[in-house]
């Protein structure tokens, strides 16, 4: 009798893009100020960012994945120039 193999489900990559460091953030800076005149006195600093979940098939091995991700991020979801990214990989249990 041949046992079926469970899926372990699609993977979920949480992909965070945000301005490189030697990139003024104006946006980080306008709520780090909001953040003072509201008396919040610990916030030094504040930066912006972006951040995109995708569902990605099941049947992909790991290290596909991973480079998937990769090229989506180069690609689509940040500006090299400008934006570095950074990603978390799990498997969801979603099919």
């Amino acid at each position: 009798m041949k046992s079926k193999k469970r899926s372990k489900g699609a993977w979920l990559a949480g992909v965070d893009v945000g301005l490189k460091s030697e990139v003024l953030d104006i946006q980080g800076k306008t709520v780090r100020n909001a953040l003072a005149s509201l008396r919040f006195k610990g916030v030094k600093d504040v930066r912006v960012g972006k951040h995109f979940w995708l569902l990605l098939s099941g049947g992909m091995p790991e290290g596909a994945v991973r480079r998937e991700v990769t090229k989506i991020a180069e690609k689509v979801l940040a500006n090299p120039v400008i934006e570095t990214f950074s990603f978390t990989l799990k498997r969801s249990g979603r099919s």
